[in-house]
């Protein structure tokens, strides 16, 4: 099962994100912490795009036996965070990506300007 949306503006990602969800139920994932960890990945990858590449953010969400992949890609090629040692808790900036590192079994930033975030999924039965 793929998932596509795209979005422009901030106040679009509530409803995209609650079809997303629908989606990931109506596909068989029952596990409700893995799917607040994607919404919440989604929000914080979305909102990098539209805060810092300035264009609109493209999503696209792929479901298989053992994984959900979550791909963001903006208008630019998005920077890698090397290092995610302890954020600033106070700072505006620096804890989303901080948070998907953990969240995410995989995160990766291509040259296209994507990031792929993978979450293992456990077994449905």
């Amino acid at each position: 099962m793929i998932f596509r949306f795209q979005l422009h503006e901030p106040n679009q990602l509530p409803s995209k994100s609650e079809r997303l969800m629908q989606a990931l139920k109506q596909q068989g994932e029952k596990d409700d912490d893995m799917l607040f960890n994607v919404k919440l990945v989604v929000y914080e990858l979305v909102g990098n795009v539209l805060k810092h590449a300035n264009h609109p953010a493209s999503v696209r969400v792929a479901l298989s036996e053992g994984h959900i992949s979550v791909i963001v890609k903006g208008g630019d090629p998005l920077n890698e965070v090397e290092q995610c040692n302890s954020p600033d808790l106070y700072s505006e900036n620096g804890r989303g990506l901080c948070l998907v590192r953990h969240l995410t079994d995989s995160l990766q930033w291509k040259s296209n300007g994507s990031v792929r975030a993978v979450f293992n999924r456990k077994k449905i039965g």
